[in-house]
C-alpha cells in the first residue's frame, strides 16, 4: 500500500494534457505479452504444500510502447478471480472470495506528466470471518518469514524518485457496482450479515509524489440480513457523498467529506441481535485460539462441533425426520442433534461455497417428520421462519396436535417438536408419572425437582395421569412409601386442585400434590398459568411452601391446631424454602418458629383467615422481634408463607454497635451486651495500643460477610433508632427509617477506658436489597464515615492533629500506619482535639505534614519534609464520596505537573514561605521549583523575599504581571546585615531549595521587580522577573513553532435515524439537519467544533397524540440548534488538558405520550441487553484516574417546554405503564401542558479533577436544577387549568400593552398609535387564549373523569383516539365538534338501550 500524502483538490480535476502522436511520431519499440491462465499463490506455510493459500487466477495481456517523447504501458486482465484453498487440493477446498472479473489499465509517461486510467467491471467481493482468519494468518507468517526488505517499496520508491517533477494523474472507473458481502461462517452454514453497494464509484488521484490529492465519489447502500424473515433489509439507504484528501501548505493534510443527501440509518432490534450474536461468537473464537489460524490444515476445522441448525424432540415419544431426498433419521424423546442440510462430500461442500453470495437460496429448505404411532407425516415445514406453529397430525381427529417451534440459541436455530402437554415438577422430590390410555398404562419419568417432562402425544388429549413421589428412602430400601394418586384425565386438566397419594402400610402419612393447570371446556375456561403457543402446563406443587427471607436460619414446627399433633418440623436456611406435603386437604394448621438466640414463638394459624400477620419472637431478655408473614394463595390449593423482617441492620463500621429505640431506654432484641463489655475491656486494656486494634477490619474491608441484625420497632410510637458502642453513650441523633438514601452522620463519643475520649463518626444509609426476593425488607447500612487508602509505594503514618494545651506543649497523638496499597477505616482517637489529619513517611527523618480537614470533598497536594536529607515529597490527597463513605486517597504527585511552580527569572536568589509558617525554601537565579502548601488549612498566601524586600501573593488567583510594591518598613538587627541574613538562609538550603529556621526581620522597601501568576497546564506558575523583562517574552522564547498535522471537514445535509422495534414497527425518526463538523490537529492544540442547524424527532406510532416529539422552539436561520466546541492541548500527555469546552442547545419543545415512553423504554432495554457484556466491569472507586483540567468548562442553560399525555389502559396492553417506570403513583400521573423548564448553565473555571468527579458535579448540578423546576410541572397540570400557561399568556399581553406604546412614542405620534393598537391586540389575544385554554383544560379533565365512571374501556379508548385525531383549529370548528360529539353520544346511548332490551 502506497502511503499517499494530500493536497487541496478542486471539485473538478482534469488529467494533464497529453499531445496526440502525429503520424511521423511512430513507436520505436512495441512489446506484447499474453499470459493464459496465470496463477499466483501466497502460502501460509511455504515449507508445506498442503498449507492454506490465497490464490489469484486469470489471463493477462501486457503491452509496452515507447518513443522519444513518451512511454505507454497497458494491462488487460480477463476473468481474474481470487479464492482461498488448500494448495494441493484446490478443486475440493476452494472458497471463492472474488468471482471472475475484467479490468483494463493504461499508463502513459512523458517527460512532464504521468497519466493513468483504470477501468473495472462490476465487482462482487464475498468475505467471511474464517476467510479473514486465514488471510490474517497468511500475512502474519509472511511477515515473520521476510528478511526485512520490501521489494515493492523499493520499486515504488524508484518510480516516485523518477517522477518528482512530473504532473501525475490516475483515474479509476467502475462500469457497474462494487459490492462487498460479509458472511458469518463460524458455524457450518454460511449466514449472510452485511451487504455493501458502491454504485458508480469514481476515484481520481493526482501528484502523488509531490503534492498528493484524492477525490472519491460514489453512492453507498448498506443492507443487513434479517434472519427472522429471510430477506435483506436496508440499514443505510442510498447516500451519495464526496471524499477529498489533500496536502496543506505547512506540510499537514486535510480531509473533507461532503454530501448534499440525507444519510438515513435504520436501527432495528433484528439488526442488533444479528450483529451482536456474530460479534460475540467471533470474539470468543478469535481469542480462544492460541494464534490466528492456529490450525495449519484449514481454519474451518474448529467449526465441526457447531451447526447452524439443531433439531430437538420434546414430543414424549420417538420422532423420525428427513430433509428432501435424504435418508430418514430417528430421534429419541429429549434428544437433540445437529441438522445436516447437505451431504458432507467435498464436492457438495464446494458447491455451497460457490452459491454463498446468494444465501437466500437456502430459505426454501424444509423438513418433514413423523411421530411414532398412527399419525400422518408432516411434510415440508420451513426451517428458517422463526416462530411457533400448531400442526395437526391426525386426519380423523383435529384436536390431536403437536407444536413446532423455530428459535435462536447462541447463533444457531433450534427446531423443536413439542408435545401439547407438559408436566412440571415444582416440588423438592422426584415424581414418577403413570399415563393410561384405553386400559394400557406406561410409567414415565421420574421428573427431577424444578424440571419438566413432555407427555407423549398419544396421552395428551384422551389419556389420564397418575403421580407419586419418590423419596430417598424409596431409592435405598427399594420400596415405595406412597401409592399412586387418583387419576387425572388430561382432557379435564384444571378441574382438580390437588391429588392425594395414600401411604403404603405400615406408613401412615399421606402425600398431597397441589395442581396448577389449564383447561378449555365447552363454555368454561379455567384461568391459570400456561405456557405460550397453546401448550398446556400442569404444575405439581406443594400444598404449603414455607420460605425464609430472614437474615438467619430458622427452625419450624407445623402442627394440627384442633388435635395439637405435630405434623412436620425442621430447619430452613436463609433465602431458602421448603415444601410441606404431609397434610390433608382443608386441614387447619399452625406454625411456630425459632431463631438462634430466641425462644420458640406461639403457634400462628396457617389459613386464609389469619388473625395476625406477625410472629413474635422473644430473646433471652424477653425483648421482642416481630417477624412478618406474607400469606398468599396460588391456584386453589397452594399456600405460600413468606417470613421476613422489616429492617436488616448491616454494621460495616468495624465497631461493636448496640441498637435501641425509645431514646436509648430500650435495647433492640437479639443483642448480647455482656459479651461486648468483656471484649471491649480486653481490647482497651493496653492504653498505648494502636487505636485501630479494636476495629474489625477483616469483617469490613477484606470481604468477610457481616451478619446483619434483624430489627423492628415495637409500635408506631417508637419509630426512631439510636445507636451506641459499649464504651459510649447513646447517640444524640435519632435515626428514622421512613425514607431511603443517605441519612447523614451519627457521632458517638466514648466515656471510659481510653487515654482520650474517642469520637466515632458513622454514616447511615437506607436502601432496598438488590436481591429481588427481599423487596419487602429495607437494608439499613452503618458505615465508617472515613476510609483511608494508600495508593503510593511508601508506608505512611497518620495521626489526628494534637490539641493545644494551655500552659504547655500539645500531647502527642496516637499514630497508625498505612501500608502501600492498603485501605483502612478511620475514627477520631480524640473527640476534643480538632478533627484534622496529619501524615508522615514511615522512613526515619520525615516530619509530620501540616494539618488538613477530610470533612469535605477536596483535591490538593500536601508537602512532606525530611530535614536530615533535605528531601521534599508532594503527596496528592483526594477526598471523594463513594456511596456513604468518604474515601481519603493518598497518591504520589506527578513531579512534572505539580499544583504550583515557582520560577525565578531574576539574577538574584529568592526565599519563599507560606504566610505564618516558618519553613523557608530558596529558589536560585534562573531556576524553578515545584511547590505545595505546608499547611493546606492555612491561608494560601506565599511570602517572597528578594534582596531583603518582602511581598505577598495569592497563588490560587491568576494575575497578570504587576509591579512589586512595599507595604511599609521593618527594623533590622544591627548585628546582621540583609546580605548576612540571606547568606545564612542559603547555608541551610540545597542547590535549589532549603530550610531556614528563622530569618531576622527584613526591611521592606519599594522594589523594582515584577511578578505574575499564570497557568501552565494544570500548574499555577509564579514567575518573578526584572521589570524590564516581562514573563510573556520569556515564555515566548521557549515556545516552539506550531505545526499543523491534519484537518478534517465533514459537511452533511443531514442524518436521519429510525428506530424499529421487534414488531416490527417504526417508533421514531430523528433528523439532524445541516451538520458541520470541523476538526484540526496541530502540535499544540486539537480543535473540535460541531454545529447542527436544526433537530427534530417525530413520533411514528399510529394514532400518536403528538406527531413531533422534540423540536427547536425557535425557527431562527442564524442560531444553530446544537453547538459544541472543544479545544484540547497536545502539550501534556499526563493529564487531559482542555483549554475550552462549551456546549449549547437551543430552546426545545418536548411532547411525550405515555405509550411512546413505554415502547421506547422497552426498545432501549432490549437493545441494552443485546449489546451489553455478560462480564461486569468492576472499577475500584479508590483507583487512580487520569486527571482532567479545563481552563474554562461551560455548559449553557437549557430551556425545554414539556408536554405530557397519560393514556389509560396501557398496563393491560404492555403489562407496564409510565407510573411504574417513573416509580410514582398512578394518581399522580396526569397530563402536563407546556411546562417551561429552565436549567441554569454550569460554568467552571480552572477545575482540575478526575472524570468521575466531573461526572458527579454535572449530575448533581442538573439534578438540583431539575428539582427546582418541579413547581412548574405541577403548575402546568391540565386538571388545574395549567395556571403557569395562563399567567404566562396574560403577563405577555400586559407586557406588550405597555411596552409597544412606549417603544413607539420615542419615534413619532404615528408610531405611538400603532404601538397602542399592537399592545391592545396582544393583551386581548393573549388574555383570551390563556383564559379559554385554562377553561378547556379544566373542563376536559372533568370530562375525562366522568368518562371513567362509565367503566367502559372501549368507550374511553375511542373517546381519546377521537380527541387526538380531531382537534379544532378555530372557534367555529370547536363548536361544530362539540355539537357533533353530543349528538353521537345521544345516538350511542339510545342504541345501547335498544340492544340491552
Amino acid at each position: 500500500v502506497i502511503p499517499f500524502t494530500l493536497q487541496e483538490v478542486d471539485d473538478t480535476m482534469s488529467p494533464p494534457s497529453v499531445a496526440p502522436l502525429s503520424e511521423e511520431q511512430a513507436w520505436n519499440l512495441e512489446v506484447s505479452i499474453h499470459l493464459q491462465s496465470g496463477e499466483v499463490g501466497l502460502l501460509e506455510d511455504f515449507h508445506r504444500l498442503d498449507s492454506r493459500a490465497i490464490v489469484a487466477k486469470g489471463s493477462v495481456e501486457l503491452g509496452y510502447r515507447s518513443n522519444e517523447q513518451k512511454q505507454q504501458f497497458t494491462l488487460s486482465s480477463n476473468h481474474w478471480e481470487g479464492y482461498l484453498c488448500t494448495w494441493l487440493h484446490q478443486e475440493d477446498s476452494a472458497v471463492s472470495i472474488i468471482p471472475p472479473f475484467d479490468m483494463k489499465m493504461e499508463y502513459t509517461s512523458t517527460p512532464t506528466s504521468v497519466h493513468a486510467i483504470c477501468k473495472v467491471e462490476a465487482l462482487h467481493v464475498v468475505v467471511s470471518y474464517r476467510d479473514f482468519k486465514s488471510m490474517s494468518n497468511i500475512i502474519t507468517n509472511l511477515k515473520a518469514s521476510s528478511t526485512g526488505r520490501d521489494p515493492a517499496n523499493e520499486i515504488l520508491g524508484d518510480i516516485a524518485l523518477s517522477s518528482l517533477v512530473k504532473a501525475e494523474y490516475l483515474k479509476v472507473e467502475w462500469s457497474g457496482v462494487l459490492r462487498v458481502t460479509i458472511i458469518d461462517d463460524l458455524v457450518a452454514k454460511s449466514a449472510p450479515l452485511i451487504d455493501l453497494f458502491w454504485e458508480k464509484p469514481f476515484i481520481e488521484v493526482n501528484n502523488w509524489s509531490s503534492q498528493p490529492g484524492l477525490l472519491v465519489t460514489f453512492q453507498l447502500v448498506i443492507n443487513y440480513y434479517n434472519d427472522n424473515v429471510q430477506r435483506w433489509e436496508p440499514m443505510i439507504e442510498s447516500w451519495s457523498f464526496q471524499f477529498k484528501m489533500g496536502a496543506t501548505r505547512d506540510g499537514g493534510y486535510h480531509y473533507a467529506l461532503l454530501s448534499n443527501d440525507f444519510l438515513n440509518v435504520n436501527i432495528t432490534l433484528a439488526f442488533l441481535h444479528m450483529i451482536t450474536r456474530s460479534w460475540k461468537g467471533w470474539e470468543e473464537d478469535f481469542y480462544r485460539s492460541s494464534s490466528i489460524g492456529a490450525s495449519r490444515g484449514g481454519s474451518r476445522s474448529s467449526a465441526l462441533h457447531l451447526s447452524p441448525y439443531y433439531i430437538r424432540n420434546d414430543t414424549g415419544q420417538t420422532l423420525w425426520y428427513w430433509l428432501g431426498n435424504q435418508a430418514v433419521r430417528e430421534l429419541q424423546q429429549g434428544a437433540e442433534e445437529p441438522l445436516l442440510l447437505t451431504d458432507e462430500s467435498p464436492r457438495r461442500a464446494r458447491r455451497i461455497h460457490r452459491i454463498r453470495d446468494h444465501p437466500t437460496t437456502q430459505a426454501d429448505q424444509t423438513i418433514s417428520f413423523q411421530i411414532q404411532g398412527e399419525y400422518k407425516p408432516v411434510s415440508n415445514i420451513p426451517i428458517d421462519k422463526v416462530g411457533s406453529y400448531v400442526l395437526h397430525i391426525n386426519p380423523e381427529d383435529y384436536s390431536i396436535t403437536v407444536i413446532y417451534e423455530v428459535s435462536f440459541r447462541g447463533g444457531s436455530k433450534i427446531l423443536t417438536v413439542k408435545s401439547p402437554l407438559v408436566i412440571a415438577n415444582d416440588t423438592d422430590y422426584l415424581v414418577q408419572v403413570k399415563a393410561t390410555l384405553a386400559s394400557q398404562s406406561q410409567e414415565l419419568g421420574p421428573i427431577a425437582p424444578r424440571s419438566s417432562l413432555a407427555m407423549p402425544v398419544a396421552y395428551a388429549q384422551y389419556g389420564s395421569l397418575q403421580f407419586r413421589p419418590i423419596h430417598q428412602h424409596d431409592l435405598v430400601a427399594e420400596e415405595m412409601l406412597h401409592q399412586w394418586s387418583e387419576e387425572l384425565p388430561c382432557k379435564y386438566i384444571g378441574r382438580k386442585s390437588f391429588l392425594r397419594c395414600s401411604p403404603v402400610p405400615p406408613h401412615s402419612a399421606s402425600f398431597t400434590f397441589s395442581l396448577l393447570g389449564t383447561q378449555h371446556t365447552e363454555g368454561k375456561i379455567v384461568k391459570v398459568p400456561t405456557l405460550p403457543h397453546r401448550q398446556k402446563l400442569v404444575t405439581l406443587g406443594a400444598p404449603i411452601i414455607l420460605e425464609n427471607l430472614l437474615a438467619a436460619p430458622i427452625n419450624y414446627k407445623i402442627v394440627d391446631i384442633p388435635s395439637g399433633v405435630l405434623i412436620e418440623r425442621g430447619s430452613i436456611d436463609n433465602s431458602k424454602h421448603i415444601s410441606v406435603h404431609q397434610i390433608q386437604p382443608n386441614q387447619i394448621l399452625g406454625l411456630s418458629i425459632q431463631i438462634k438466640g430466641y425462644k420458640w414463638s406461639k403457634i400462628e394459624p396457617l389459613n386464609g383467615d389469619m388473625p395476625s400477620n406477625v410472629v413474635k419472637l422473644a430473646d433471652e431478655k424477653n425483648r421482642i422481634l416481630d417477624v412478618n408473614i406474607d400469606y398468599s394463595i396460588m391456584g386453589v390449593y397452594q399456600r405460600r408463607v413468606i417470613l421476613y423482617c422489616d429492617y436488616w441492620l448491616v454494621n460495616s463500621t468495624g465497631l461493636k454497635l448496640i441498637f435501641g429505640y425509645n431514646y436509648g431506654r430500650a435495647t433492640a432484641a437479639g443483642q448480647s451486651e455482656s459479651d461486648w463489655e468483656e471484649y471491649w475491656n480486653a481490647m482497651v486494656s493496653d492504653k498505648g495500643a494502636d487505636p485501630r486494634d479494636c476495629w474489625h477490619f477483616d469483617d469490613c474491608l477484606k470481604g468477610t460477610h457481616v451478619e446483619p441484625l434483624m430489627f423492628c420497632f415495637p409500635s408506631s410510637e417508637h419509630s426512631t433508632c439510636f445507636i451506641r458502642t459499649p464504651d459510649s453513650n447513646w447517640s444524640n441523633e435519632a435515626i428514622t427509617f421512613d425514607s431511603t438514601g443517605l441519612l447523614g452522620a451519627v457521632h458517638l463519643v466514648s466515656k471510659k477506658g481510653h487515654q482520650h475520649l474517642r469520637c466515632y463518626e458513622i454514616t447511615v444509609s437506607i436502601d432496598y436489597s438488590p436481591a429481588p426476593e427481599l423487596w419487602r425488607t429495607k437494608m439499613v447500612s452503618f458505615a465508617p464515615c472515613f476510609t483511608l487508602v494508600n495508593k503510593t509505594t511508601e508506608a505512611l503514618y497518620l495521626r489526628q492533629c494534637a490539641p493545644l494545651v494551655q500552659g504547655g506543649p500539645a500531647h502527642d497523638m496516637e499514630a497508625c500506619s498505612l501500608l502501600p496499597k492498603e485501605r483502612s477505616i478511620w475514627h477520631w482517637p480524640n473527640a476534643r482535639a480538632p478533627h484534622l489529619l496529619q501524615v508522615s513517611m514511615q522512613s526515619s527523618g520525615w516530619e509530620w505534614s501540616g494539618k488538613f480537614s477530610i470533612q469535605a470533598v477536596d483535591n490538593f497536594a500536601l508537602k512532606l519534609r525530611n530535614p536530615s536529607t533535605n528531601e521534599r515529597y508532594l503527596l496528592r490527597v483526594q477526598i471523594k464520596i463513594e456511596k456513604s463513605t468518604t474515601l481519603v486517597i493518598f497518591t504520589p504527585e506527578d513531579p512534572k505537573l505539580p499544583p504550583y511552580r515557582i520560577r525565578n527569572d531574576t539574577p538574584k536568589p529568592i526565599v519563599v514561605n507560606q504566610k505564618g509558617i516558618d519553613r523557608f525554601e530558596t529558589v536560585n537565579a534562573h531556576s524553578d521549583i515545584p511547590w505545595g502548601w505546608d499547611e493546606p488549612s492555612s491561608p494560601h498566601i506565599l511570602m517572597i523575599n528578594i534582596e531583603n524586600e518582602l511581598m505577598s501573593c495569592k497563588l490560587d488567583k491568576v494575575k497578570k504581571s504587576v509591579q512589586w510594591t512595599s507595604r511599609g518598613s521593618m527594623d533590622q538587627s544591627a548585628s546582621e546585615t540583609p546580605t548576612t541574613a540571606l547568606n545564612r538562609s542559603r547555608s541551610h538550603s540545597s542547590a535549589t531549595r532549603g530550610s531556614t529556621p528563622g530569618l531576622s526581620p527584613l526591611i521592606r522597601r519599594k522594589g523594582s521587580w515584577r511578578w505574575e501568576v499564570s497557568l501552565d497546564g494544570p500548574t499555577k506558575m509564579l514567575t518573578v522577573s526584572p521589570p524590564s523583562q516581562s514573563s510573556q517574552s520569556l515564555r515566548s522564547s521557549f515556545e516552539q513553532k506550531e505545526t499543523k498535522r491534519s484537518e478534517v471537514l465533514i459537511v452533511i445535509e443531514g442524518i436521519g435515524i429510525s428506530l424499529i422495534d421487534e414488531t416490527p414497527q417504526e417508533l421514531m425518526y430523528a433528523s439532524l439537519d445541516k451538520i458541520n463538523l470541523e476538526y484540526s490537529d496541530t502540535s499544540e492544540v486539537l480543535n473540535w467544533e460541531l454545529v447542527i442547524k436544526s433537530i427534530q424527532i417525530d413520533n411514528q406510532l399510529y394514532n400518536a397524540p403528538y406527531g413531533v416529539l422534540l423540536a427547536t422552539a425557535s425557527q431562527s436561520t442564524t442560531q444553530p440548534a446544537i453547538h459544541v466546541t472543544v479545544i484540547k492541548s497536545n502539550r501534556y500527555t499526563e493529564v487531559n488538558y482542555f483549554k475550552y469546552l462549551s456546549a449549547l442547545i437551543q430552546e426545545v419543545n418536548v411532547q411525550l405520550d405515555e405509550e411512546f415512553l413505554i415502547r421506547f423504554v422497552n426498545f432501549f432495554a432490549r437493545a441494552s441487553r443485546l449489546v451489553s457484556s455478560p462480564q461486569e466491569d468492576y472499577r475500584d472507586p479508590a483507583s487512580a484516574e487520569k486527571m482532567i483540567y479545563f481552563e474554562l468548562f461551560h455548559l449553557n442553560p437549557i430551556k425545554a417546554n414539556l408536554t405530557f399525555m397519560a393514556i389509560p389502559g396501557l398496563a393491560q396492553k404492555y403489562a407496564i405503564n409510565a407510573s411504574m417506570l417513573l416509580g410514582i403513583s398512578t394518581k399522580l400521573l396526569v397530563n402536563v401542558d407546556h411546562a417551561p423548564l429552565e436549567i441554569n448553565g454550569l460554568l467552571l473555571k480552572n477545575p482540575f479533577l478526575t472524570r468521575g468527579d466531573l461526572t458527579d458535579r454535572i449530575w448533581k448540578h442538573y439534578t438540583s436544577q431539575s428539582v427546582r423546576q418541579i413547581y412548574k410541572v405541577l403548575g402546568s397540570m391540565e386538571f388545574l387549568g395549567s395556571p403557569v400557561s395562563l399567567f404566562t399568556n396574560i403577563g405577555t399581553g400586559f407586557y406588550d400593552f405597555f411596552y409597544e406604546p412606549a417603544k413607539g412614542i420615542v419615534k413619532s405620534p404615528k408610531e405611538f398609535g400603532k404601538g397602542v393598537a399592537k399592545g391592545t391586540t396582544s393583551l386581548i389575544q393573549n388574555s383570551a387564549y390563556g383564559i379559554f385554554n385554562a377553561t378547556s383544560k379544566i373542563t376536559g379533565s372533568i370530562g375525562t373523569g366522568i368518562a371513567h365512571l362509565s367503566m367502559d374501556p372501549e368507550y374511553m379508548k375511542d373517546r381519546q383516539e377521537r380527541n387526538i385525531r380531531t382537534k379544532p383549529k378555530h372557534v367555529g370548528e370547536g363548536v361544530l365538534y362539540g355539537a357533533r360529539d353530543l349528538a353521537e353520544g345521544e345516538r350511542e346511548n339510545c342504541s345501547r338501550k335498544r340492544r340491552s332490551k
